[in-house]
């Protein structure tokens, strides 16, 4: 395979910041390259430096993606950190409450392949019905996007999720998609996904989410890059509005607009 040299590298990880905010490790050099080595052979490019000059000119965007997508990680599964949903669960009654009128937001920043935002989804209509909410993805990637929009996933993953929504929401496919599932409709109905870099993504709404899952992804990010997120995360949070982070991010602990409710959860408590 062509080798991937350091300087070839470097310049990898500056276009990958540049773009997507996210800085690789030096100590992925050789994942990376295996991971972009399949767009040289497409290209029938003989080394890294051909393929970066193309990622250069400005006529070709659409490379420029699929560069992103394949080095922006996608692991997931439903019903990640299984307590935060029940917590949430135990939680929701306070809504049934809202008037008829007020529609609850809630936003999964940098869904994935959908997984989390139908977590979500399953346990606001276990609770509230199918009416009054509705649940926002937004996700870098493209080809994760497309993945949560057709919301077909392997029968394998169906084992996360908890037997009683598996009954009441899931649906097994057959013929074409024999060993897949896919949601409901009155799940799927309720989800909407666009592809947005989570550093833009206060630029292309104007909601005010009363639920935000930013959750396994602020690790990726630098310091400076982690607390630019939190904060446009944090005016996009609607007053008594609910913030879960990842297990192990519990960063912003000292936020003065938050109040910690449990382990990685947080209220807003300011206007």
């Amino acid at each position: 395979m062509t080798e991937l040299s350091d300087s070839g590298f470097k310049q990898i990880q500056c276009l990958f910041e540049q773009y997507t905010g996210i800085q690789l490790a030096d100590h992925k050099k050789m994942a990376v390259a295996n991971r972009l080595f399949g767009r040289l052979t497409y290209f029938n490019f003989d080394c890294f430096d051909d393929y970066l000059n193309l990622l250069n000119q400005t006529s070709h965007q659409q490379e420029l993606q699929i560069f992103i997508d394949k080095l922006t990680t996608h692991e997931t599964y439903f019903f990640r950190e299984k307590d935060q949903f029940d917590w949430l669960d135990d939680h929701l009654t306070q809504y049934k409450k809202q008037p008829p009128s007020h529609t609850l937001s809630v936003w999964s920043a940098a869904c994935s392949s959908g997984e989390e935002v139908y977590s979500l989804a399953m346990t606001f209509h276990a609770a509230l019905g199918s009416d009054g909410w509705n649940v926002f993805g937004n996700d870098i990637s493209e080809v994760a996007i497309q993945t949560a929009q057709a919301a077909t996933y392997p029968i394998k993953k169906v084992q996360r999720i908890p037997k009683h929504y598996r009954n009441a929401y899931c649906l097994k496919g057959v013929g074409e998609f024999e060993g897949k599932f896919t949601l409901c409709d009155d799940i799927k109905q309720r989800c909407l996904f666009t592809s947005h870099n989570l550093l833009q993504f206060d630029q292309e709404t104007s909601i005010k989410f009363d639920v935000i899952f930013l959750r396994n992804v602020l690790i990726y990010f630098t310091p400076i890059k982690q607390k630019e997120i939190v904060d446009k995360v944090i005016d996009k949070l609607s007053f008594g509005g609910l913030l879960f982070l990842g297990h192990s991010e519990n960063i912003v602990r000292d936020h003065c607009d938050l109040e910690q409710v449990e382990h990685c959860i947080y209220k807003k408590v300011s206007l």
